[in-house]
């Protein structure tokens, strides 16, 4: 993979500092996200993935009924994010707020890959955001990750843990004692691998998250 960024962002700089939060599901980023707030000398607005007010409960039903392409889903939380964006990132950020978002346009991006959206598809309709001026990268690796995802199981669904990918490849495994936990982990474990590679074409940090954050608040 070349050394050179991947995403175009041509979202125009702003007064505020956008950080964002990425790993796969259950790697810490709220609780990182509650520490950055927490620490943070300044007011921390937090932004959510898929959490425009009116799209995000649509998006969640047609999830729920198994009612989603591959491509359809991801235009989805792509539009999601970007609506959420222009109403509750932008005039923060415009106002010199310091705006931490749990999922960016990098979880569009390799989840898009991952169902088959087209590279280029996805350079055009993430290229409107901006570049993060910090992404705190969080890879606890799989063992804690699976750990944390026997003791909840909560909010996972169909997509959250890539069934619509995971029985269409494997077949042949739907008949396994634990075939979600199965999914989960082959789902993460994919999704680790991208970001993974990713992380040093993107500058994401992957240590020393709170105190990446503080410095950036120096500066």
């Amino acid at each position: 993979m070349s050394s050179e960024p991947i995403l175009p962002f041509t979202g125009q700089s702003t007064p505020g500092l956008l950080v964002v939060l990425e790993g796969v599901s259950r790697s810490g980023k709220t609780t990182l996200g509650q520490q950055l707030a927490e620490k943070s000398p300044r007011p921390v607005r937090r932004v959510k993935w898929n959490s425009h007010a009116e799209l995000a409960p649509v998006t969640a039903e047609l999830t729920r009924r198994s009612e989603l392409s591959g491509l359809t889903s991801t235009l989805l939380f792509i539009a999601d994010l970007r609506l959420t964006f222009e109403a509750v990132a932008l005039p923060a950020l415009q106002a010199g707020e310091i705006v931490v978002y749990d999922r960016y346009v990098y979880s569009g991006w390799i989840r898009g890959l991952l169902r088959g959206v087209p590279e280029e598809l996805l350079r055009q309709i993430t290229a409107v955001f901006p570049r993060p001026d910090l992404t705190l990268f969080l890879d606890p690796g799989m063992e804690t990750i699976t750990d944390r995802f026997l003791r909840t199981r909560k909010g996972g669904g169909w997509f959250g843990v890539g069934r619509d990918l995971y029985d269409r490849r494997f077949p042949d495994r739907l008949d396994a004692d634990d075939v979600e936990l199965d999914a989960f982990t082959w789902f993460c474990g994919e999704q680790l691998r991208m970001y993974r590679e990713l992380a040093d074409t993107e500058g994401f940090v992957r240590e020393d998250h709170v105190q990446s954050f503080l410095d950036l608040l120096d500066r």
